[in-house]
């Protein structure tokens, strides 16, 4: 017969088949227990026959079988009747979804294929790094014939003796093509195997998705049940490009910049020249180059063409900011206000901040933000948790007035570290910028009273062409008890790059070049990778 009945109780961790009603073994008993012991491994459910534990009349699965010749079976779910709901969603589920797939895998042939072994675990892996319009792919899975819940007796074991796949066309379909795969180790002669094959994709048609069956057979002519993955061969497309040095490009072509378009990856020539195939799709793209400030493009969309798409970029270099401070050669231009600041401890200091914490909540840092060795300009160091913290006000810093000749992106590392002992508004953090020499102030940062685990956090903003300073306040109000901490480090104001213009013949319609104004995230440890979308 075909077909499987599962009724679905609470409770009992178990799994049963008839009889229920009469300690009689049902006649396809051994077929019974074969499936009962596969669907009670995934969960360490007990398999047994309904009248092992006690006899009951008017079962479900005594009448399923009985009337219409289906393998049938009561789950006895859980622990308890009433189980709660956060329990059945991170227990009980995981528990038993897998033993309904696995019935609902066998439902056509219930009582041959659960004695067969098990394939599980099947992915798809391309061979080389970058996907290419003839490449192969490999498919791998795990086989067992051992996974039975046997806390009753020893389901039987047999060697797996080989393995197939099929592409498209399960193998109980008319038109199946079995294509055999080899043991990971070299020789089918174990209950457990990791198979392997390779598949060429060169006639795969490019945005069809695919499906690869995979079914396997032990030494005593088991056919166990199928498993499949999902398969799509994209459009391909290659991108081009060389990698300038400099805002303007000025230092000419940059060897050995690492291009990252989503998991690729390689690195430019001696030219600054990179290129790519990969396929259709959006990705991140990052460039990286020691001495220059690395920047990721977030979704960019790569559609396939014709033409290849050219990609030149100008990366930013170290050399080219406005400011580029570290705090290593002192406080550079910053200062503590002491007309503004109230404090009476906690005032700004360059040093190696020291990590501090107190009630599971950290409020200082260990170490500075370049390579955690060097100094920060940070609220003083801590003898001990509660000492030469931000006290009784607000501690207030403030940098020089710095003159910036084009448009540019603002970068600044800070932490901010806080324990709550009682609510109080007048704990606050703040990072500000003014452009009007200090008339008024744009925060950029902000945190209320609230309970901040400190560690190094980048803030990013632009600034017009003009002047710009920046002001840092942090304040502990008059309520006893709370720890507040605060510093900076690696600040850099570098101007925007520009995407280099290829001729026109070079570049498909969809490609724009223009000049980015987005704010580039990057790596101030080998500070300020310039892109443009």
């Amino acid at each position: 017969a075909t077909g499987i009945a599962i009724d679905v109780h609470s409770y009992g961790q178990a799994i049963v088949w008839p009889w229920g009603h009469i300690k009689k073994e049902a006649p396809e008993h051994i077929e019974l227990q074969t499936l009962g012991r596969k669907m009670g491994y995934f969960g360490s459910y007990k398999p047994e026959q309904g009248s092992t534990s006690y006899q009951a009349d008017g079962v479900s699965d005594d009448h399923y079988y009985g009337t219409l010749g289906v393998a049938a079976y009561t789950l006895e779910l859980g622990t308890e009747f009433f189980e709660k709901c956060d329990y059945f969603e991170s227990t009980l589920l995981s528990d038993n979804i897998p033993a309904l797939v696995y019935a609902a895998k066998v439902a056509r042939t219930p009582y041959l294929t659960p004695a067969g072994p098990e394939v599980h675990g099947v992915s798809v892996s391309y061979l080389s790094s970058l996907v290419r319009e003839d490449e192969f792919i490999t498919v791998t899975a795990d086989v067992d014939d051992t996974r039975y819940n046997n806390v009753r007796g020893v389901e039987p074991s047999q060697n797996i003796v080989s393995c197939n796949y099929y592409i498209d066309i399960p193998p109980w379909m008319d038109g199946a093509i079995a294509i055999p795969m080899s043991a990971l180790d070299g020789n089918f002669d174990s209950t457990s195997e990791t198979v392997q094959a390779s598949i060429d994709t060169s006639t795969f048609s490019a945005g069809t998705r695919y499906t690869i069956f995979v079914q396997a057979t032990d030494d005593d002519g088991n056919v166990g049940a199928v498993s499949a993955v999902f398969f799509e061969k994209k459009k391909i497309q290659k991108i081009e490009g060389t990698i300038f040095s400099g805002a303007t490009g000025q230092g000419g072509p940059l060897q050995d910049a690492t291009v990252t378009i989503g998991t690729y990856s390689t690195q430019t020539d001696a030219s600054g020249k990179y290129s790519f195939q990969i396929p259709e799709g959006s990705y991140d793209l990052t460039i990286q180059a020691p001495s220059h400030i690395s920047f990721t493009l977030n979704d960019v969309d790569i559609a396939t063409s014709s033409s290849t798409m050219k990609r030149d970029f100008n990366l930013v270099a170290v050399s080219d900011c406005t400011v580029n401070i570290d705090f290593e050669s002192g406080a550079s231009g910053w200062v503590n206000d002491e007309g503004a600041s109230t404090c009476k401890t906690g005032t700004f200091v360059v040093g190696r901040p020291s990590k501090v914490t107190y009630r599971g909540v950290t409020t200082q840092v260990d170490g500075d933000h370049t390579t955690g060795n060097g100094k920060a300009f940070y609220t003083s160091p801590n003898s001990r948790t509660g000492t030469d913290d931000v006290d009784k006000g607000v501690c207030v810093a403030t940098s020089e007035e710095y003159t910036i000749a084009v448009d540019s992106f603002v970068s600044i590392w800070y932490f901010y570290g806080e324990v709550v002992a009682r609510n109080d508004v007048e704990d606050f953090f703040y990072l500000e910028m003014s452009t009007n020499k200090g008339a008024s102030w744009i925060p950029f940062v902000h945190y209320n009273d609230e309970t901040v685990n400190a560690r190094w956090s980048e803030a990013t903003t632009t600034v017009s062409a003009g002047t710009v300073s920046f002001r840092i306040r942090v304040s502990d109000g008059k309520n006893a008890g709370d720890l507040i901490e605060a510093g900076i480090d690696d600040i850099a104001i570098c101007p925007f790059p520009k995407e280099v213009a290829a001729p026109k013949s070079q570049i498909p319609e969809e490609v724009a070049v223009a000049e980015s104004k987005s704010i580039p995230s990057f790596d101030t440890s080998q500070l300020p990778l310039i892109l443009l979308p």
